[in-house]
């Protein structure tokens, strides 16, 4: 208990100090909207699933309000792929298609800048983000002979209540996006 109660005076005392700076430089910190985009890797591994591969993608525009806190729109896609494991019944089944889309709307902090202030010649940064938004996903189970057996989020076999709100049926679910971002500054507008 009393090393959360130092750890939180040490981060409040850092903020209460930048805070107290009057100094003015010409590298002053300016509101802005910027672009993010990414493509990676996806690794499903689920309680019954081998690991597989697949691609996925993230494309963002947010707005940075001050020099520690900004709002992020986020629009994600990707596939996920796997077999099952340790289920007998399911041997010979195998996942043929999983894809998602995903929005959400998240707020970020730059815990770089709370902590250690704002400085524009700093080549890392640590933004952590907390959201809400959704994800429409639909996936098919095939058997060993390639037949389909199971599917959902498709619309000829959607019986949701929600398939007309969705793209193409799928099945909506919200959520909460948490994570962190690692930056780098490559040059002073290209992270």
């Amino acid at each position: 208990k009393s090393k959360i109660i130092l750890l939180c005076a040490l981060l409040f005392g850092t903020m209460f100090l930048s805070a107290q700076s009057t100094k003015e430089t010409n590298n002053a910190f300016k509101k802005h909207f910027y672009l993010s985009g990414d493509l990676g890797l996806d690794l499903l591994d689920g309680d019954n699933t081998e690991r597989k591969l697949a691609f996925d993608g993230d494309f963002g525009i947010g707005y940075q309000f001050d020099e520690y806190v900004g709002l992020k729109a986020n629009a994600s896609f990707g596939n996920l792929n796997g077999s099952f494991k340790g289920l007998e019944q399911y041997k010979d089944v195998s996942i043929e298609k999983l894809n998602y889309i995903e929005f959400s709307l998240n707020l970020t902090f730059d815990l770089t800048n709370i902590i250690l202030g704002y400085n524009p010649e700093r080549k890392f940064g640590v933004v952590p983000h907390i959201g809400l938004g959704q994800v429409q996903y639909r996936t098919s189970l095939l058997n060993s002979d390639g037949s389909s057996f199971y599917k959902i989020g498709y619309r000829e076999t959607s019986s949701d209540d929600n398939s007309d709100a969705s793209i193409n049926g799928r099945r909506v679910v919200g959520t909460v996006p948490m994570g962190l971002e690692l930056n780098y500054a490559i040059t002073p507008r290209w992270n």
